[in-house]
């Protein structure tokens, strides 16, 4: 698939669900490790679709993302700031080729207030696990992938010493399990004056909630952790896996 194309068999599945769709000024706003997002006309305003950059084979980075959109039409029920109106179009199989969503406003960036992001980590945490479930998130098993991905990583001695105390101590721990956005970073939030939208659930699983803490830039976890019902082990789990995230950016 060419970036620049949206294919014709998404845009004919695209009128399926929504007629008065126009594709006329059909723009590509973004191209990230698994998907390609194209901005296109709806009757009532903008709408983006993300295709699959292996399209037209879908999504299957765990286990596909055919629970995303109906997960994200929960959290948007539940009054979350996240994309509105998410529809999947499946492929020849029952996984998703591309996600439709309405485009949130604002613009990706670090500028939120942290009592907004901490707001949000506590709603989402919150969401019963067999909730998630139901929607097919996958159980995550993140401590054994960041060990392997420890064991395999070319490290100095201070930085593999450290990192080997952190994932030791986690490994010990016995925290509690709920659903996690699992990509919680600055480039997937929207804002305009506030938080407008949290958007990209493709990576969300049912794992250590702390683990949502570890992309927050340094200049904001203190804070956002602040405004996060933590108590001493919760803050120790957030910290620890903060030294880990240089793993979690390694190439898989």
């Amino acid at each position: 698939m060419s970036p620049a194309d949206l294919p014709a068999p998404i845009r004919t599945a695209i009128l399926s669900r929504m007629p008065d769709a126009d594709f006329s000024e059909v723009k590509l706003i973004g191209r990230g490790i698994g998907s390609t997002a194209y901005r296109f006309a709806g009757p009532d305003g903008a709408w983006v679709v993300r295709v699959s950059n292996d399209y037209p084979e879908p999504w299957t980075w765990r286990g596909g993302r055919r629970f995303e959109a109906p997960l994200l039409r929960h959290l948007e029920c539940l009054g979350l700031p996240v994309v509105h109106s998410a529809f999947d179009l499946p492929g020849d199989g029952a996984l998703p080729v591309a996600i439709v969503e309405r485009e949130v406003v604002g613009v990706p960036g670090p500028e939120v207030p942290a009592d907004e992001l901490a707001q949000f980590l506590t709603a989402l945490h919150e969401i019963p696990i067999d909730t998630a479930r139901g929607f097919g998130v996958r159980e995550g098993r993140t401590l054994d992938e960041l060990r392997g991905t420890y064991q395999a990583a070319s490290l100095d001695g201070a930085t593999h010493l450290r990192m080997g105390a952190a994932l030791t101590e986690l490994e010990r721990s016995q925290p509690p399990r709920t659903l996690i956005h699992a990509d919680f970073r600055p480039a997937h939030w929207y804002v305009d004056g506030g938080l407008t939208a949290v958007i990209d659930f493709g990576d969300a699983i049912i794992d250590d909630p702390a683990l949502d803490f570890a992309r927050i830039p340094s200049e904001l976890f203190d804070a956002v952790l602040h405004h996060y019902p933590a108590d001493a082990d919760f803050e120790q789990r957030a910290r620890l896996f903060k030294v880990l995230h240089p793993l979690m950016e390694l190439p898989d």
